[in-house]
C-alpha cells in the first residue's frame, strides 16, 4: 500500500512540475506574440553597459624550473694535494662564495714542482753547453777535413787519410745535430714543467657564486676530482614548452614574459623569451622556449620552481566588449546595442580575446551601449528600458 501511495505522490509530482513547465512557456510566448498594433507598448527591461577602449592581449601559461645562465665545476688539471681552498685574503671557499673571473680559489702543492722547473732549466744549461762543443768541433773537423782534401790533391796525402778527415767531420756534424735536438727537448721539459707549476694555481674561469663545494683541504685531487662548482645567475633562464599552434607568435628577444615563484607571493619578474627551439616534440606537441630574466640580488635561484605568462600579441586603446554581451548564433556572433530606446542587433568580428574581455574588430564602436542582461528575450526593433549597471 506504502509502495503504491508514493507511487501516485510521485505522478502528482511530476504531472504539477510538467504543468508548470507549460504554463511559463506559454506565457513567454504569448509575451513575445504581441499583436501588432500593442508592440508599441510592450517594453522589455534590460541591463547595458558602455563599449569602452582598453588593451588585451593573448597569452599563454607555462611552468619551468630556474637554471642558471652558466656553470661551470672546477677541476684541477694536474694530480696534487689540495693546500689551499681560498682566496687572497684567506676567505675561505665555500657555498655562497662570490668570485669574480680570474680570482684565484685554489692551490696545490707545488714544491715539487717548481723543483722540476729548476732541474729542467738546468738541464737546457747542460744541453746548450753541449751545442757549443760541438760547434767547436765542427769547425776543427771542418778545417781538418779541407786540409786532408788538398794534400790528397796534391799527392801528399792518401786517400785514406783524405776519407777519415771526412768522416770525422760528418761525425761532428751529427753530434752537433744531437745536441741542438736536445736542447730543444730540455726547453719543452721547461715548458711543461712551468705549465704543471701554472696549473697548480687554480682560477676562477667566471664570475659567480659557488653552489657545491666537493672537497676539503688536505685531500689528494686530481683531472676528475671536482673542487667547487661555480655559477651564473646575474640573470637566470628557464625552460618551458608552448603548444606548436602558438609557435608563429613567438619571437625570440621580443617576447615578453611575466615570471612568478613560490617564494615571493605576489611579486612578479619580467622577462623576455631568449630562444625558441627548432624541433616540436612529437609526443606532446610542444616546442621549448627559453625565458631570460635579470636577477638583481640573486633573488630567483636555481631549481626554483617559476609559472610564466607569455604575451603573444597585445592590442592597446581598442573597442572592448564583455563576454556576458555575446550571442552566438551558430558561427556567428552578435550582440544588442540600445539605440535611443530601441534595441539594434549588430553582428561582430572580434579579435584577441582575454579572459571574458573580447577586442571588437567590427560591429561596435566606444560608447555603444551594449546590452549585457535581457539580451536572450531581444529582438532587432524592440522597445528597451534600462535598469541597473553603467548606463551612461
Amino acid at each position: 500500500m506504502k509502495r503504491v501511495l508514493r507511487f501516485l505522490a510521485t505522478v502528482v509530482l511530476l504531472g504539477a512540475l510538467g504543468y508548470g513547465a507549460y504554463v511559463g512557456v506559454q506565457y513567454v510566448r504569448k509575451q513575445r506574440e504581441v499583436p501588432a498594433e500593442d508592440a508599441a507598448v510592450r517594453v522589455l527591461r534590460a541591463r547595458a553597459v558602455p563599449v569602452r577602449l582598453g588593451d588585451v592581449e593573448q597569452a599563454v601559461t607555462l611552468t619551468g624550473e630556474i637554471e642558471a645562465t652558466s656553470c661551470v665545476e672546477l677541476t684541477p688539471k694536474i694530480t696534487g694535494r689540495l693546500q689551499r681552498l681560498a682566496l687572497d685574503d684567506g676567505a675561505p671557499v665555500d657555498e655562497g662564495t662570490v668570485v669574480k673571473e680570474g680570482q684565484v680559489v685554489a692551490v696545490l702543492e707545488h714544491e715539487d714542482l717548481a723543483a722540476q722547473v729548476a732541474q729542467a732549466e738546468a738541464a737546457l744549461k747542460v744541453a746548450r753547453a753541449a751545442v757549443e762543443v760541438a760547434e767547436v768541433n765542427v769547425k776543427d773537423r771542418r778545417r781538418e777535413k779541407v786540409r786532408m782534401e788538398n794534400l790528397f790533391k796534391d799527392g801528399s796525402g792518401t786517400e785514406k787519410q783524405r776519407d777519415l778527415a771526412v768522416t770525422d767531420y760528418e761525425r761532428a756534424v751529427a753530434t752537433l745535430a744531437q745536441a741542438e735536438a736536445g736542447v730543444a727537448q730540455a726547453e719543452a721539459a721547461i715548458h711543461q714543467a712551468k705549465v704543471n707549476l701554472r696549473e697548480a694555481t687554480i682560477e676562477a674561469p667566471m664570475g659567480g657564486i659557488v653552489s657545491k663545494k666537493y672537497v676539503d683541504e688536505g685531500n689528494m685531487v686530481g683531472p676528475t676530482t671536482p673542487l667547487v662548482r661555480i655559477v651564473q645567475i646575474d640573470a637566470v633562464e628557464i625552460t618551458g614548452g608552448v603548444s606548436e599552434r602558438h609557435v608563429a607568435a613567438l619571437v625570440s628577444g621580443k617576447t615578453a614574459a611575466r615570471i612568478t615563484v613560490d617564494a615571493y607571493p605576489g611579486e612578479k619578474f619580467d622577462g623576455v623569451v631568449s630562444k625558441v627551439f627548432p624541433e616540436v616534440d612529437p609526443q606532446t606537441r610542444t616546442v621549448e622556449v627559453q625565458i631570460r630574466t635579470p636577477n638583481p640580488g640573486h633573488r630567483l635561484r636555481p631549481g626554483m620552481f617559476a609559472r610564466l605568462r607569455l604575451r603573444l600579441r597585445r592590442r592597446e586603446n581598442v573597442p572592448i566588449v564583455p563576454d556576458a554581451a555575446l550571442l552566438h548564433r551558430g558561427e556567428e556572433v552578435c550582440a544588442y546595442v540600445v539605440n535611443g530606446s530601441k534595441a539594434q542587433r549588430r553582428a561582430l568580428r572580434l579579435g584577441l580575446s582575454e579572459g571574458e574581455r573580447h577586442e571588437v574588430l567590427e560591429g561596435l564602436r566606444p560608447g555603444d551601449l551594449v546590452v549585457i542582461r535581457g539580451q536572450h528575450m531581444l529582438q532587432d526593433g524592440d522597445n528597451v528600458e534600462l535598469v541597473g549597471g553603467d548606463n551612461r
